[in-house]
């Protein structure tokens, strides 16, 4: 089971009194056990060496507790050390899992965008054409485009020359209007073999026009 911050300080505090209550209580065994040898031995101040011994011991053991309490210090620094880097900790992990789960979801739509991209370009009947291809096509109906110009042009002047040759033959055909005019006057006033013949030639070449007109 993983301990929370909360957990470690509270156990901090817990084991900080309880070495607090364990020195006072090796101190009160210390001075009863000291109280007691007193009373049973028959001469304490005599026994010197027995009496430099013991203190040689106390002060040994008094060492060894104060090695000992500087290891329960270095020891409890290193739990607040830790249990205060361990929120930093968590806040870091649960912001990298956040990432991670905000990752998850962008590729997953990536994922999806890409799959409706494929759908939209299996669906699309014809590829889009290059750059390269565009401009081959640009260049292909620039070259239409100055044909059709000629063409035109070649057309209009064509038409403008055969407007031109309407308006003669109309006025030919005005000339010959009259003219045949004049020689019906002529032909009714008494016309020879001759005219006669003309006339006809007349009307003919007058039928020949008005068909050209016409075209």
């Amino acid at each position: 089971m993983q301990s929370t911050p909360d957990q470690l300080v509270n156990e901090q505090q817990h084991y900080k009194e309880l070495f607090q209550k364990l020195k006072v209580s090796y101190i009160e065994e210390e001075t009863r056990e000291r109280y007691l040898r007193m009373l049973a031995e028959d001469d304490v101040s005599a026994d010197t060496a027995a009496r430099t011994q013991l203190e040689q011991h106390n002060a040994e053991a008094k060492a060894t507790l104060q090695q000992q309490k500087a290891a329960v210090q270095a020891c409890q620094a290193q739990i607040t050390a830790l249990s205060q880097s361990v929120p930093a900790q968590k806040r870091r992990v649960d912001g990298a899992l956040e990432g991670m789960r905000t990752l998850e979801t962008e590729s997953a739509s990536l994922r999806a965008s890409l799959h409706e991209l494929e759908q939209l370009r299996q669906q699309r009947p014809q590829p889009v054409m290059s750059l390269k291809a565009l401009q081959s096509k640009q260049q292909t109906l620039g070259v239409s485009l100055s044909q059709a110009q000629a063409d035109t042009n070649m057309r209009k002047a064509r038409v403008e020359a055969l407007v031109l040759q309407k308006q003669t033959l109309q006025a030919q055909a005005a000339r010959m209007a009259e003219t045949h005019a004049t020689l019906t006057e002529q032909a009714a006033r008494g016309p020879a073999a001759g005219v006669q013949h003309e006339i006809g030639q007349m009307l003919v070449s007058l039928t020949q026009i008005a068909r050209q007109i016409e075209a």
